[in-house]
C-alpha cells in the first residue's frame, strides 16, 4: 500500500467529519436504484455515505459564547425578525442543519471544500425535506440527500440532480456570511448553533500554530475520512510505532 506523509508546519483546527452508522441507512439506497444522475457522471465523485443527521438543533445566546474567535466565519439567517447564527466550524461536522423558525422550515448546507453556504426551504410541494450530506460531490461541491423523497440536490446548481424531482429547483432563503465579531457586536440577542448539538463521539481539536506534525493520509481523502496526526515531540525520546486503519487498510 502506498503511504503519503505530510509535514504540517502550521495547523489551526482539524475537523473529524463523521458519518452515520445507523442501519436504517440501508433503506435509503432505493433512490440509488430507480434513477440516474441528470448531470455528467464524470462530475460526480464519492459514494453514498450520509453524514450524521442534524435536526432540531440546540442554541444559545450570543452573549453567552466565549470560545469562538472574532475572525471565524458564521452564517446569519433572519426569519420573522428572529436571527440565528451558525458558525462554520460547527456546521462542518454535519454539512446540513435541519431547522425551523415557527412555520418556516429550512436547512442550512455548508460545503467546507468550496466554503459555500445555502439555506434551503424544506417545504417542497407536499413534502417536508430532511437533508443530509450524501457523501457525493458534484464538481467538488456538496450534494444533499433528502431522506423524505429519496432525492439528491446540488448545492451549486440549486436543483435536484437525481430522483423524482430531477431538474426541479427549490426555494432558498437569504444568508449573510460574516465574522463572529460582527455577529456578536450587532446581534447580541441572536441564537447560536453551538457544539452542544455535536454528539459525544465528535471532537474539535484546536492546535497551536507553532506545533509541528507528522501525518498519514490516503490519496482519496474527502470529508468523510480522517487524517491521523502525530506531534514530532512524541518521537524525541526514541522511535515509536503507531498503526491506524484507514479504509480498512493498515498504515
Amino acid at each position: 500500500m502506498t503511504k503519503k506523509t505530510f509535514s504540517i508546519l502550521t495547523l489551526l483546527t482539524v475537523f473529524y467529519s463523521c458519518t452515520n452508522t445507523d442501519d436504517s441507512l440501508n433503506t435509503f439506497t432505493q433512490g440509488e436504484l430507480n434513477y440516474d444522475w441528470t448531470v455528467p457522471k464524470i462530475s460526480i465523485v464519492g459514494k453514498f455515505n450520509p453524514f450524521t443527521l442534524a435536526e432540531n438543533p440546540s442554541f444559545t445566546k450570543v452573549k453567552t459564547i466565549s470560545n469562538i474567535s472574532d475572525n471565524e466565519l458564521v452564517a446569519l439567517i433572519s426569519i420573522n425578525n428572529e436571527i440565528r447564527v451558525y458558525p462554520y466550524k460547527y456546521i462542518s461536522f454535519y454539512e446540513c442543519i435541519n431547522d425551523n423558525i415557527n412555520t418556516h422550515k429550512f436547512a442550512l448546507t455548508y460545503c467546507p471544500r468550496t466554503q459555500s453556504t445555502v439555506c434551503w426551504d424544506r417545504n417542497f410541494k407536499s413534502e417536508t425535506f430532511v437533508l443530509r450530506a450524501s457523501g457525493y460531490l458534484f464538481k467538488e461541491n456538496l450534494v444533499a440527500y433528502d431522506t423524505t423523497s429519496n432525492t439528491y440536490w446540488s448545492q451549486m446548481l440549486l436543483k435536484c440532480i437525481k430522483g423524482k424531482y430531477a431538474d426541479e429547483e427549490n426555494t432558498t432563503f437569504n444568508v449573510i456570511e460574516t465574522t463572529w465579531k460582527t455577529a456578536s457586536n450587532y446581534f447580541p440577542e441572536a441564537l447560536v448553533f453551538t457544539d452542544k448539538s455535536i454528539k459525544k463521539n465528535q471532537k474539535i481539536i484546536n492546535l497551536k500554530k507553532d506545533t509541528k506534525f507528522y501525518g498519514i493520509i490516503n490519496n482519496s481523502f474527502n470529508s468523510n475520512e480522517k487524517a491521523f496526526l502525530y506531534k514530532y515531540k512524541e518521537f524525541e525520546n526514541g522511535i515509536k510505532l503507531y498503526t491506524k486503519s484507514i479504509n480498512s487498510r493498515q498504515n
